[in-house]
């Protein structure tokens, strides 16, 4: 749909322009181009209008509009914050080194660059010349005020294995020396997880089928999780979501309590807060999960590295509520809230609009 919204009283042979739709205050600008209209069937004059950034509510036939996915906590003035509901495809997600209150991450679409100034809570479009519909694919702060470079290349991690090269690496350096956990894909969409302790041999702990990225603890190298991902046109999705290892790699339990999809390719770890763990999906924005330092995994509820994993359906997101803090995980378990901005999700943060939310946290 475009801008403008049409009503008929007359069964449809007559039709009138009712509202302009791209003058409501929204997180993202792009909000306006609608795929989906629908009314209440006890009030005529209430119907939400929706796409994969923004869902928009009317209470008086179509003349005013709201945005219901994403809010303001801190007034117009403000930065956003998501309610819950996102559909940014994700791109990267970065901390500052400098600043443990900066965050930035990119999605597709108006996603292109949201940043927050206070550890996730709102998150602001960066503005300053960026297109409003992409044009930024990565992002690198400067320095301790936050200050950024766009489409920086910053230096992904890329190693070689007796596989070939990785496509997602991570390298902790713990007192003993440093761990260096690679993703490598064939052809077949089959991922493979290795680990190289120090400069020593290469050693394959994992195979997974979809395996798209890895990330560890910066302070502690047995804490490792991956997540999986497929392209959404296939019949039958075959990523598993996220999974996680306390042992270095020697077990892996599942952990998708919560999300919104198991499709992704976005996993970062808080460098200032390695509880913090931040997963990117391919149409539902960022989301967020706490992992505390001895927290017990569950056990694994999958298959042996070597089956062919069959997807597990997704939870069924709950009704969005009222933007709560991230939630305190259960002891010795691990929890995760969405964190996008705004719009389709992540609290937009992390989800976009709030992450803009943009991530929904």
């Amino acid at each position: 749909m475009g801008g403008t919204i049409f009503r008929s009283t007359d069964g449809g042979a007559t039709w009138k322009g009712e509202s302009d739709i791209t003058n409501f205050v929204r997180a993202y600008a792009a909000g306006p181009q609608w795929g989906q209209l629908e009314f209440d069937p006890n009030d005529p004059n209430t119907a939400f209008g929706g796409n994969t950034e923004t869902i928009a509510r009317t209470i008086d036939g179509g003349k005013t509009w709201t945005d219901t996915s994403s809010h303001q906590p801190n007034g117009k003035d403000g930065g956003w914050r998501g309610n819950g509901y996102s559909g940014l495809c994700t791109l990267k997600f970065r901390f500052s080194p400098f600043n443990p209150k900066h965050a930035a991450f990119v999605a597709m679409d108006n996603g292109n660059l949201w940043i927050s100034r206070d550890g996730l809570q709102t998150w602001t479009w960066a503005d300053h010349g960026i297109p409003v519909w992409g044009g930024v694919r990565d992002v690198k702060f400067t320095d301790a005020a936050g200050n950024y470079q766009v489409n920086a290349s910053p230096g992904s991690l890329q190693v070689d294995t007796p596989a070939g090269r990785s496509s997602s690496a991570c390298r902790v350096t713990a007192q003993d020396g440093s761990v260096t956990y690679a993703v490598v894909r064939d052809k077949g969409a089959q991922g493979t997880l290795y680990k190289r302790v120090n400069d020593g041999a290469w050693a394959e702990i994992r195979k997974q089928e979809e395996m798209s990225a890895v990330a560890a603890d910066p302070t502690d190298p047995n804490r490792v999780m991956f997540c999986t991902h497929d392209n959404p046109y296939h019949d039958v999705i075959r990523a598993t979501g996220v999974w996680a290892s306390d042992d270095g790699g020697k077990t892996w339990s599942q952990q998708n309590d919560g999300l919104g999809m198991l499709r992704g390719d976005v996993l970062v770890v808080n460098p200032h807060d390695t509880t913090q763990w931040i997963y990117g999906t391919n149409g539902r924005g960022y989301w967020i999960t706490t992992w505390p330092k001895g927290g017990a995994l569950p056990p694994a509820a999958m298959p042996k590295p070597t089956e062919s994993a069959k997807p597990a359906k997704p939870a069924i997101p709950a009704e969005p509520a009222k933007p709560v803090e991230p939630a305190k995980p259960a002891p010795g378990g691990v929890s995760r809230t969405s964190i996008n901005a705004g719009g389709p999700n992540n609290r937009y943060l992390v989800d976009s609009k709030g992450p803009r939310a943009g991530a929904s946290t």
